[in-house]
C-alpha cells in the first residue's frame, strides 16, 4: 500500500491551514512553508501550478443530517508565491433543495454567508489565507472548523508505549505514544 504518508500529510495540511502554529500568522502560509514552500508541494504532485483539495461529509444539526462539501483551489505564482483562487463551503439543509453556499467569493474577497444568503462578518481580502482560519462564532460553517479542531495525528514509537501500565484513568495519548495521566 503506497501513499499512506501522503494521505496522512494531506489531513495534517488541512489541519495546519485551519489553525496557525504561530498566533497572529496566516495558517495557510504556515502550512505551505512548513512543507518547503509551494514549489515543494507541487513537486510532490506533478508539474501543475494548481493545488485543489476537496472534502465532503455529513454533520448532524440537532436531529437532521446535513451533507456538506468543502473545496479550496490554491494557484502558484512567480517566486514561490501563491493565492487562493476559489474556496467553497456548501451545505444541504433540506433534501429537496440544492446545496447552500456558505462562502461567497467576489473578486479577490471572500465572505461568510448565513442561511438567509446574507453576508455575515467582514471580508477576507488576503488571498494567502483560508476562510477556515477565521473563527466566526455562530457562523453556519463553523461546524467544519470545530470538526477539524478535533483531529489528532500520532507517530507512535513502540518503546515509549511499552511502559508498565500505571494505575489511574488515562487522560490522553501523546503524539509519539506515551500515555499521560493525572499526576504522572
Amino acid at each position: 500500500m503506497a501513499g499512506k504518508s501522503n494521505a496522512i500529510d494531506l489531513f495534517r495540511f488541512i489541519y495546519d491551514m485551519t489553525f496557525p502554529r504561530q498566533p497572529g500568522s496566516g495558517a495557510l502560509s504556515n502550512a505551505v512553508f512548513a512543507r518547503g514552500g509551494f514549489g515543494e508541494l507541487l513537486w510532490k504532485g506533478g508539474n501543475e501550478q494548481l493545488i485543489e483539495i476537496a472534502l465532503s461529509g455529513t454533520t448532524v444539526d440537532q436531529t437532521r443530517q446535513l451533507p456538506w462539501e468543502y473545496s479550496i483551489s490554491i494557484q502558484g505564482e512567480a517566486y514561490g508565491n501563491f493565492r487562493v483562487v476559489n474556496e467553497l463551503l456548501r451545505v444541504r439543509r433540506h433534501k429537496d433543495l440544492p446545496m447552500e453556499d456558505l462562502i461567497e467569493t467576489t473578486g479577490s474577497e471572500r465572505f461568510f454567508r448565513n442561511t438567509q444568503n446574507q453576508r455575515i462578518g467582514g471580508s477576507l481580502p488576503d488571498p494567502t489565507r483560508s476562510m477556515l482560519e477565521i473563527e466566526f462564532p455562530g457562523s453556519p460553517g463553523s461546524f467544519l472548523r470545530s470538526s477539524i479542531a478535533k483531529w489528532r495525528f500520532y507517530e507512535l514509537i513502540p518503546s515509549l508505549m511499552r511502559h508498565p501500565n500505571q494505575p489511574g484513568k488515562v487522560q490522553y495519548l501523546q503524539e509519539h505514544g506515551r500515555i499521560y495521566r493525572n499526576g504522572y
